[in-house]
């Protein structure tokens, strides 16, 4: 992990803010997880390698998040079997 980025409190004797604030932050890692998952379920380019150079891949990655929150703000069908397929 970066410096940077939050990470949970470790669990042994912590404060009860320090607890909300882990309980908190797990729930939140939850909803981006299977935020991850509708993503590669939607598009199956992210299941595989790519052969593409390392600035495409980042454009390719980068449209599939685009069209991805497109599609759920649109309230595009998505089909649960597909995040099934991922795991």
């Amino acid at each position: 992990l970066l410096c940077w980025l939050m990470k949970p409190y470790p669990a042994n004797n912590i404060m009860p803010e320090k607890e909300a604030f882990n309980y908190t932050m797990g729930r939140e890692r939850v909803v981006v997880e299977q935020s991850f998952g509708r993503l590669k379920g939607r598009w199956l380019i992210l299941h595989k390698r790519m052969e593409q150079n390392l600035q495409n891949t980042t454009n390719i990655a980068g449209a599939c998040c685009i069209l991805h929150n497109i599609c759920e703000a649109r309230n595009v069908a998505y089909d649960k079997q597909w995040t099934a397929d991922v795991e």
